[in-house]
């Protein structure tokens, strides 16, 4: 039960994270001459709160399935900040062509 409200509450942050962070960033606007290959293109960003071993892991694979797939995903930029708390919270900008 515990596990299932974390799960949720991590949910509601990582959602708060992203239009905080879009807000600020905006996001960016892919135009390209030929539209559909506009079109077939999004841009997303994924948030990792580090803060244990489980979100360490979650954050490696997540990173290996980037690399390992680079016909679909093309990594933008990957920041990362630490809190006051001293958790690390890693943003990670990527291409994903649907």
């Amino acid at each position: 039960m515990f596990s299932e409200n974390f799960n949720e509450l991590r949910k509601m942050i990582d959602e708060s994270a992203e239009k905080i962070y879009s807000r600020f960033t905006g996001i960016p606007k892919l135009q390209n001459e030929n539209k559909n290959i506009a079109s077939n293109i999004k841009w997303k960003a994924k948030y990792f709160f580090i803060t244990e071993q489980t979100t360490a892991d979650e954050y490696a694979n997540f990173m290996t399935t980037l690399i390992q797939n680079q016909d679909k995903y093309l990594i933008l930029r990957e920041k990362e900040n630490w809190t006051p708390s001293g958790e690390l919270i890693k943003i990670i900008e990527y291409l994903e062509k649907s």
